[in-house]
This record gives structure tokens, C-alpha cells and sequence, in this order.
């Protein structure tokens, strides 16, 4: 897989989304943004670049609206910021 960053506007997020976030530059965290059945969102890393997680892993606490999910991950980072992203999945 590979991240192609390309930042914009990060006020608007939505399922589908990537979030970069790291309290050090060089330990970005990337976060896809997902839809659970019931409606509620939940976030799959993507890549932890030695950030102590694992790349897959899927947070376990499912946020019933993004401003909750906003919340935690901006009270949970130093630095939050949605990215704008190509994904490129190869086998």
C-alpha cells in the first residue's frame, strides 16, 4: 500500500476519510475513517510508522458522530488533520 499525501481543507470529515495525527513529526499515524453497520464511525490504521500501534489495527470504541470522533482524536494528538488521499492496494 502506498500513502500519497495531498493536503486540503480538513474541516468536513466523513466515512471514507483519512486522518494524519502524531505528537512527533516523524511518528504519523494514518487513519482510515469507516461506517459501522448500526451508523456509528470507527477509524483502521493504516500505517503506524512506529507509533506503537499496529498498521490494521481497528479502534474498538465506535463514535456515534464524527464532532465525538473529532473530539477524541484531537484531544488524543498533538497534531490532527484529514488528508487527501490516493490509496494504492497491491497484492
Amino acid at each position: 500500500m502506498e500513502i500519497i499525501d495531498k493536503r486540503e481543507n480538513d474541516e468536513q470529515w466523513n466515512a471514507g476519510d483519512v486522518i494524519c495525527c502524531w505528537d512527533e513529526e516523524e511518528k504519523k499515524r494514518y487513519e482510515f475513517i469507516a461506517k459501522t453497520n448500526n451508523g456509528a464511525f470507527n477509524t483502521a490504521t493504516l500505517s503506524n510508522a512506529d507509533s506503537g500501534g499496529s498498521a490494521g489495527y481497528i479502534c474498538d470504541k465506535p463514535f456515534f458522530n464524527m464532532s465525538e470522533l473529532k473530539t477524541a482524536f484531537r484531544s488524543s494528538w498533538s497534531h490532527v488533520e484529514k488528508v487527501n488521499v490516493h490509496l494504492v492496494v497491491e497484492d
